[in-house]
């Protein structure tokens, strides 16, 4: 189920279309924006972003808006990274680069690890879904995104354990 926007409050200030992974998200600047939702993931980006409060998430609950400092940012855990650079790869934002290390730890397929650029990072947590070694993550706590099994059997719950 997807995230859908609320016309009323859409003032149509086109953060929510620049903050989506997928862009999943339409409209005109100044009118209200629509969600589709063959591409809708729910990152809950669009929400986090959304100065106007006007986005409900798949349970139809107003996805709550986020200061941008606190938006939270993927974390990497050097001692994990194998440096296979699939996060690299799936970020939409290009907030994740490879930075060289001289450490020769077990972990690692080459000599690089990811790094990621928190002014670039969005907290889509595409990277934390797609790496193998669980070395990157984004704790959103309490905002987290609902686990696939409760997307699956509709079950809702405001903090989801990883």
């Amino acid at each position: 189920m997807a995230h859908t926007i609320l016309p009323e409050p859409c003032t149509g200030c086109t953060i929510c279309a620049l903050k989506c992974p997928t862009d999943a998200i339409i409209g005109t600047k100044k009118e209200p924006h629509f969600v589709i939702a063959e591409l809708c993931v729910d990152c809950r980006n669009c929400g986090r972003w959304c100065p106007s409060d006007a986005v409900l998430d798949e349970f139809d609950e107003l996805v709550p808006r986020i200061k941008a400092k606190s938006i939270p940012k993927a974390q990497v855990d050097p001692d994990m990274c194998s440096g296979c650079e699939m996060c690299m790869d799936v970020c939409p934002f290009e907030a994740i680069s490879m930075s060289v290390v001289n450490d020769d730890h077990p972990a690692m397929m080459t000599n690089r690890i990811a790094a990621v650029d928190p002014k670039k990072c969005t907290g889509c947590q595409f990277c934390e879904d797609i790496c193998i070694k669980h070395s990157i993550s984004v704790d959103a706590g309490e905002l987290d995104r609902p686990s696939s099994f409760q997307l699956a059997n509709h079950v809702h719950s405001p903090s989801v354990a990883k």
